[in-house]
């Protein structure tokens, strides 16, 4: 909900919702596969792949092929479809993270699929790292890539290709909220840690107390770029703890109420589907000469999401979470 409030201009900040996205990917496939492991001694790639890819692929390469055709017919002579043919080969291989360019955004067509690259990069990378590293050297590993993404983005980008400046471009897109969820589901994931963690965060209102401090950073951290988002990612990552380490704590009335909890299902639609669904709300409000105010557009928008969403859930995605069931340990 708070990136479509961003994409209708209702909220600045609605961007960070891919960002507290971010952490709960990191953590909940990380806690899955180390429970995997923990009953069966193993984790097994083939099994891990074949559900994530029939999870994500059927949706995403149907709304791309969607965009093509809007494009191709609407759009194929501006600036705006030259632009989205340039950047389809990475559309196609979930690399546009490393090439788009994030000040024109706003002109590129299915942009927002930066953020399912990142994703499909921490899972082709991370189960391997978690199958055969553990201990004190995978938290090496963790440290060694937070710092790794950390240190590219000092370094100054003086050309747009060669090995050198791609390699920059990959470190400096990883996510440091999918590393924090990764660490977070460690912590929880060992009894030592986990009865520790639980003291630290596991009060009943600590959820909503951090979600205070969260909302607060968002507007009023000093705007020390790096030290604001190292502490928002921070308070992302204890706020996710503190709303999973027990089942009592004091928003999950809220979590739990049957409109957030199919939200909650059909989001990958909504969140694939609502850049469409908002062009049109817009052609819907145009051809009724309503003001297009942005809080009007966003609830009609987000109106248009779900429903959206969820026919596609009940009629195009089940088809292929049943089959995902085959892979499942």
């Amino acid at each position: 909900m708070a990136v479509i409030a961003a994409h209708c201009q209702c909220f600045r900040y609605g961007f960070l919702g891919v960002n507290l996205f971010f952490a709960i990917s990191g953590f909940l496939i990380t806690t899955l596969l180390l429970r995997e492991r923990a009953k069966h001694h193993d984790i097994s790639l083939r099994s891990f792949y074949a559900r994530r890819s029939l999870r994500i692929f059927p949706l995403y390469y149907a709304v791309l092929l969607i965009y093509m055709g809007s494009v191709l017919f609407f759009k194929n002579e501006t600036l705006e479809g030259r632009l989205f043919w340039d950047y389809l080969p990475s559309y196609l291989t979930y690399t546009c993270n490393w090439f788009l360019d994030y000040e024109n955004e706003q002109r590129v067509v299915f942009s927002l699929a930066w953020s399912l690259a990142a994703e499909e990069q921490f899972y082709a990378v991370w189960p391997s790292v978690e199958k055969h590293i553990r201990g004190k050297t995978l938290w090496g590993v963790l440290a060694g890539i937070f710092i790794a993404s950390q240190a590219a983005s000092l370094i100054p980008i003086d050309g747009d290709s060669g090995i050198l400046v791609l390699i920059v471009r990959i470190l400096r897109k990883i996510p440091i909220e999918i590393l924090g969820g990764v660490a977070l589901a460690h912590l929880l994931h060992s009894s030592r840690t986990y009865t520790a963690f639980s003291r630290l965060i596991g009060g009943k209102w600590t959820s909503s107390v951090l979600l205070v401090l969260l909302i607060l950073g968002i507007f009023y951290f000093p705007a020390v770029i790096f030290l604001r988002f190292w502490a928002i990612a921070l308070l992302m990552v204890a706020f996710l703890g503190s709303c999973v380490v027990r089942a009592d704590h004091s928003l999950s009335w809220f979590l739990n109420l049957r409109t957030v909890k199919h939200i909650g299902v059909v989001s990958y639609g909504i969140y694939l589907m609502n850049q469409l669904c908002k062009n049109s709300a817009l052609v819907l409000f145009r051809s009724l000469k309503w003001p297009q105010f942005n809080f009007l557009v966003f609830f009609v928008t987000v109106v248009i999401s779900v429903a959206v969403a969820s026919l596609s859930y009940r009629y195009y995605e089940r088809w292929f979470l049943n089959l995902k069931t085959r892979f499942s340990r």
